[in-house]
Protein backbone atom coordinates (compact mmCIF):
# COMPACT_ATOMS: atom_id res chain seq x y z
CA UNK A 1 0.00 0.00 0.00
CA UNK A 2 1.56 3.69 -0.76
CA UNK A 3 1.55 6.22 1.93
CA UNK A 4 -1.62 8.32 0.60
CA UNK A 5 -3.86 5.03 0.57
CA UNK A 6 -2.65 4.59 4.01
CA UNK A 7 -3.23 8.17 5.22
CA UNK A 8 -6.43 7.92 4.04
CA UNK A 9 -7.92 4.88 5.05
CA UNK A 10 -6.26 6.47 8.95
CA UNK A 11 -8.28 9.14 8.01
CA UNK A 12 -11.41 8.25 7.53
CA UNK A 13 -11.60 6.33 10.74
CA UNK A 14 -14.79 7.01 12.25
CA UNK A 15 -14.02 9.48 15.08
CA UNK A 16 -16.60 9.30 18.09
CA UNK A 17 -18.09 12.21 18.99
CA UNK A 18 -20.84 11.84 21.68
CA UNK A 19 -22.46 9.31 23.73
CA UNK A 20 -25.25 9.55 25.69
CA UNK A 21 -27.80 6.81 27.78
CA UNK A 22 -31.30 6.19 25.97
CA UNK A 23 -32.62 3.82 28.70
CA UNK A 24 -30.50 1.58 30.93
CA UNK A 25 -29.39 -0.53 28.77
CA UNK A 26 -29.08 1.31 25.75
CA UNK A 27 -26.74 4.00 24.19
CA UNK A 28 -26.81 6.49 21.52
CA UNK A 29 -23.40 6.70 19.71
CA UNK A 30 -22.43 9.52 17.36
CA UNK A 31 -19.30 9.74 14.82
CA UNK A 32 -17.73 11.60 12.51
CA UNK A 33 -15.79 10.44 9.53
CA UNK A 34 -13.61 12.52 7.26
CA UNK A 35 -15.12 11.95 3.30
CA UNK A 36 -12.26 12.85 1.17
CA UNK A 37 -14.00 11.94 -2.32
CA UNK A 38 -17.22 14.71 -1.34
CA UNK A 39 -14.53 16.99 1.18
CA UNK A 40 -16.62 17.10 3.44
CA UNK A 41 -16.76 15.60 7.19
CA UNK A 42 -19.91 13.09 7.86
CA UNK A 43 -22.09 12.62 10.69
CA UNK A 44 -23.65 8.83 12.30
CA UNK A 45 -25.73 7.73 14.12
CA UNK A 46 -25.61 4.14 15.91
CA UNK A 47 -27.20 2.37 18.78
CA UNK A 48 -25.89 -0.31 21.31
CA UNK A 49 -27.33 -2.56 23.81
CA UNK A 50 -25.64 -4.03 26.87
CA UNK A 51 -26.60 -5.32 30.04
CA UNK A 52 -24.33 -5.97 32.73
CA UNK A 53 -23.77 -9.87 33.24
CA UNK A 54 -26.31 -10.90 30.79
CA UNK A 55 -26.06 -11.48 27.23
CA UNK A 56 -26.03 -10.81 24.44
CA UNK A 57 -24.84 -7.68 23.59
CA UNK A 58 -25.14 -5.73 19.76
CA UNK A 59 -24.23 -2.83 18.27
CA UNK A 60 -26.41 -1.21 15.57
CA UNK A 61 -24.78 -0.64 11.81
CA UNK A 62 -24.40 3.00 11.74
CA UNK A 63 -26.88 5.46 9.97
CA UNK A 64 -25.79 8.80 8.55
CA UNK A 65 -28.36 11.91 9.29
CA UNK A 66 -31.14 11.77 6.67
CA UNK A 67 -30.52 15.38 4.90
CA UNK A 68 -29.07 14.50 1.51
CA UNK A 69 -29.59 10.67 1.39
CA UNK A 70 -32.64 9.74 -0.94
CA UNK A 71 -32.69 6.38 -0.89
CA UNK A 72 -30.81 3.86 1.11
CA UNK A 73 -30.82 -0.08 0.78
CA UNK A 74 -29.25 -3.18 3.52
CA UNK A 75 -28.19 -5.59 1.50
CA UNK A 76 -29.48 -9.41 1.36
CA UNK A 77 -26.39 -10.46 3.22
CA UNK A 78 -26.17 -7.02 5.79
CA UNK A 79 -23.06 -6.16 5.29
CA UNK A 80 -23.39 -3.62 2.40
CA UNK A 81 -25.71 -0.45 2.50
CA UNK A 82 -26.24 0.86 -0.72
CA UNK A 83 -27.15 5.26 -0.54
CA UNK A 84 -28.06 7.58 -3.10
CA UNK A 85 -27.08 10.86 -2.20
CA UNK A 86 -27.75 14.50 -3.53
CA UNK A 87 -26.56 17.46 -2.50
CA UNK A 88 -27.86 20.80 -2.42
CA UNK A 89 -26.38 23.53 -3.80
CA UNK A 90 -25.45 25.19 -7.22
CA UNK A 91 -25.37 22.72 -8.87
CA UNK A 92 -26.95 19.74 -7.08
CA UNK A 93 -24.48 17.01 -6.92
CA UNK A 94 -25.99 13.22 -6.94
CA UNK A 95 -23.51 10.19 -5.65
CA UNK A 96 -24.13 6.78 -5.34
CA UNK A 97 -22.40 5.20 -2.69
CA UNK A 98 -21.75 1.63 -1.11
CA UNK A 99 -20.77 1.22 2.60
CA UNK A 100 -19.51 -2.36 4.05
CA UNK A 101 -20.04 -1.44 7.48
CA UNK A 102 -17.86 1.94 8.16
CA UNK A 103 -15.84 1.74 5.07
CA UNK A 104 -16.51 3.22 1.62
CA UNK A 105 -16.19 0.62 -0.94
CA UNK A 106 -17.49 2.46 -4.08
CA UNK A 107 -18.14 6.68 -4.09
CA UNK A 108 -19.41 7.45 -7.69
CA UNK A 109 -20.39 10.82 -8.54
CA UNK A 110 -23.14 10.87 -11.43
CA UNK A 111 -23.93 13.98 -11.58
CA UNK A 112 -23.32 14.65 -15.26
CA UNK A 113 -25.00 11.22 -15.99
CA UNK A 114 -28.27 11.78 -15.32
CA UNK A 115 -30.68 14.22 -13.28
CA UNK A 116 -32.42 13.46 -9.82
CA UNK A 117 -32.46 10.41 -8.36
CA UNK A 118 -35.70 8.99 -7.66
CA UNK A 119 -36.99 8.25 -3.94
CA UNK A 120 -40.67 7.57 -4.41
CA UNK A 121 -42.94 4.45 -4.28
CA UNK A 122 -43.91 4.89 -7.63
CA UNK A 123 -40.50 4.86 -9.68
CA UNK A 124 -38.39 4.42 -6.92
CA UNK A 125 -35.81 1.27 -7.53
CA UNK A 126 -32.80 0.63 -5.27
CA UNK A 127 -31.46 -3.30 -5.62
CA UNK A 128 -28.11 -5.11 -5.16
CA UNK A 129 -27.30 -7.98 -7.59
CA UNK A 130 -26.92 -11.20 -5.84
CA UNK A 131 -23.19 -11.47 -5.61
CA UNK A 132 -23.56 -7.63 -4.23
CA UNK A 133 -21.29 -6.25 -6.49
CA UNK A 134 -23.99 -4.28 -8.65
CA UNK A 135 -26.29 -1.78 -8.03
CA UNK A 136 -29.74 -1.12 -9.99
CA UNK A 137 -31.58 2.17 -9.44
CA UNK A 138 -33.77 4.67 -11.21
CA UNK A 139 -33.01 7.90 -11.80
CA UNK A 140 -34.18 11.13 -14.16
CA UNK A 141 -32.53 10.72 -17.56
CA UNK A 142 -30.97 13.49 -19.09
CA UNK A 143 -33.18 15.12 -21.71
CA UNK A 144 -32.62 14.55 -25.24
CA UNK A 145 -30.47 17.34 -27.81
CA UNK A 146 -32.64 19.16 -29.50
CA UNK A 147 -32.04 20.36 -32.86
CA UNK A 148 -31.37 24.74 -32.50
CA UNK A 149 -32.83 25.23 -36.12
CA UNK A 150 -36.43 23.06 -35.37
CA UNK A 151 -38.81 25.73 -35.38
CA UNK A 152 -41.46 22.91 -34.06
CA UNK A 153 -39.55 22.21 -30.76
CA UNK A 154 -42.04 24.75 -28.91
CA UNK A 155 -44.98 22.82 -30.00
CA UNK A 156 -43.65 18.96 -28.66
CA UNK A 157 -45.74 17.36 -26.16
CA UNK A 158 -43.63 15.77 -23.24
CA UNK A 159 -45.87 13.34 -21.33
CA UNK A 160 -45.88 14.20 -17.93
CA UNK A 161 -46.86 12.44 -14.90
CA UNK A 162 -49.22 14.92 -12.93
CA UNK A 163 -49.10 17.09 -9.88
CA UNK A 164 -46.84 14.81 -7.93
CA UNK A 165 -43.76 14.30 -10.33
CA UNK A 166 -43.96 17.81 -11.96
CA UNK A 167 -40.35 17.68 -13.68
CA UNK A 168 -40.06 14.44 -13.87
CA UNK A 169 -40.25 12.59 -17.43
CA UNK A 170 -37.95 10.01 -17.88
CA UNK A 171 -37.82 7.87 -15.47
CA UNK A 172 -34.53 5.44 -16.27
CA UNK A 173 -32.90 2.66 -15.00
CA UNK A 174 -29.17 3.01 -14.01
CA UNK A 175 -26.71 -0.14 -13.34
CA UNK A 176 -23.54 0.16 -11.41
CA UNK A 177 -21.30 -2.81 -11.17
CA UNK A 178 -17.78 -2.85 -9.55
CA UNK A 179 -15.23 -4.80 -8.14
CA UNK A 180 -15.20 -5.06 -4.40
CA UNK A 181 -11.66 -6.24 -4.05
CA UNK A 182 -10.40 -3.56 -5.46
CA UNK A 183 -12.29 -0.41 -4.16
CA UNK A 184 -9.43 2.28 -4.30
CA UNK A 185 -9.51 2.26 -8.31
CA UNK A 186 -13.42 2.97 -7.86
CA UNK A 187 -13.23 6.23 -6.03
CA UNK A 188 -12.13 8.52 -7.81
CA UNK A 189 -13.09 6.09 -11.54
CA UNK A 190 -15.07 8.65 -13.99
CA UNK A 191 -19.00 7.44 -14.18
CA UNK A 192 -18.49 6.38 -17.42
CA UNK A 193 -16.67 3.74 -17.10
CA UNK A 194 -18.78 1.72 -14.25
CA UNK A 195 -22.40 3.03 -15.00
CA UNK A 196 -24.37 1.72 -18.02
Amino acid sequence: MIPSQIYRRLAELPVFTSLSFTSKSQILIESSVRDHVNNTKRSFIQEASSRIGQSPSWLSSPSEKPDSIIARLISVSGQKTAILRETKGTPNKRFVEVWKGDQAELILETTGRHGSFYGDATFSSLCFSPEENALLYTAEANPPEEDPKDPFKKFKFEQSYGETFIDRRRPTLFWVRWDSSQTALYRNKPAAQLLK
